[in-house]
């Protein structure tokens, strides 16, 4: 009983912090300049990431002096941080965006964590699903690169080694799905 209760108060908790997060955001809709120089090349591309990178900044910077007093707060400022990505690249889906949250969110919080204010406090976890999109995408890219650098070559090709992309594609090729299989032990 005691195990279900204090689930449900860490439940309660973390939904906490995530409201209070989200205000933060909600406070960034007005011009916003959070000073960040690694922000200032997002800032006209996206507004959305922009004020989320913002928002990020003070949002680490306040965990971190919470950490002593609730434990969780790491993983909790974590998993707020990938919903938010989710929302914000289309589920992994929207391959600008994701570009951006690479180059700028996810540096971010690499060059937070580096801060000597907060010197490496809370690491970046990715849950599965993230790391297994980063993987398709880019596995998608590097055959359609592969397919667009042998449709350039033509026919002329004499000992055959790239193949035909017909070989290696199939009805999958036109909802950009790859199919990987494994065999577990």
């Amino acid at each position: 009983m005691f195990h279900l209760f204090s689930k449900a108060t860490e439940e309660s908790i973390k939904q906490q912090y995530f409201i209070n997060w989200d205000k933060e955001l909600k406070t960034n809709e007005e011009e916003v300049d959070c000073n960040n120089a690694l922000l200032t090349g997002l800032k006209n591309q996206n507004k959305d990431l922009y004020k989320l990178g913002c928002a990020l900044t003070e949002n680490y910077k306040s965990a971190g002096s919470m950490r002593s007093s609730q434990p969780n707060i790491c993983s909790f400022l974590n998993e707020w941080l990938n919903n938010r990505k989710k929302i914000n690249t289309d589920n992994g889906t929207n391959s600008k965006n994701n570009e951006l949250w690479e180059t700028y969110i996810e540096n971010l919080w690499i060059q937070l964590e580096k801060d000597r204010d907060c010197y490496y406090w809370c690491m970046r976890s990715y849950p599965f699903s993230i790391k297994y999109s980063i993987l398709r995408n880019s596995l998608y890219s590097y055959v359609n690169k592969k397919f667009r650098f042998q449709h350039i070559l033509g026919k002329d090709v004499s000992n055959e080694l790239l193949g035909t992309p017909s070989e290696y594609t199939d009805s999958y090729s036109a909802n950009k799905s790859i199919n990987i299989a494994y065999q577990t032990i």
